[in-house]
């Protein structure tokens, strides 16, 4: 095996995602882990690797969500209550966007910047809080939607990865929900 792409699987080998992390999320996240793999031959997989670590970090923050709420969504709009029997966060998407509001916490919009000060409040991001808050919505959005072609380096693609794995390991630490 060539030395370089031994020293990215070393690398690599050192973000493990948790088993208390939903399957799909850890399919996204081997899916990174290969485009890491085989940048050293397209360097664009550098910049590809960092937007699928962002975007598997989103996918963790929505089911964290859904888990959060076992399903039972408790929405207000206009004094009325409802709760919402879902599988899923996209079941709640149409709601808010239609004045549909989280009971427990009514400021939130279904947007991966909001996901992630939800996971804030509830304490699901422990000592990456700051590093979530400051990076994960601007960092995905500028890779997601730029205004010309990116490059992201290599060392730069890594720590991202590093830091979307810590991440998600750490939305998934305690998957109780909190009294």
């Amino acid at each position: 095996m060539d030395p370089l792409v031994e020293s990215i699987q070393a690398y690599l080998d050192q973000i493990p995602l948790s088993s208390a992390v939903p399957e799909d999320v850890q399919k996204q996240f081997e899916v990174v882990k290969k485009l890491c793999l085989h940048a050293h031959a397209a360097c664009e997989f550098w910049t590809v690797s960092s937007l699928i670590a962002f975007l598997a970090v989103e996918s963790a923050l929505k089911y964290r969500f859904a888990q959060y709420y076992s399903g039972h969504f408790v929405l207000e709009k206009s004094g009325q209550t409802e709760t919402l029997e879902a599988t899923n966060y996209d079941h709640l998407r149409p709601l808010c966007r239609k004045g549909w509001k989280l009971a427990d916490w009514p400021k939130f919009r279904p947007t991966l910047y909001w996901l992630v000060e939800w996971a804030a409040s509830k304490g699901l991001l422990g000592e990456l809080e700051e590093m979530a808050r400051e990076t994960i919505p601007q960092l995905r959005n500028s890779l997601a939607h730029p205004d010309f072609q990116q490059i992201v380096p290599p060392g730069m693609a890594l720590t991202a990865v590093l830091r979307c794995g810590q991440i998600i390991n750490q939305l998934f630490a305690s998957a109780a929900k909190p009294d």
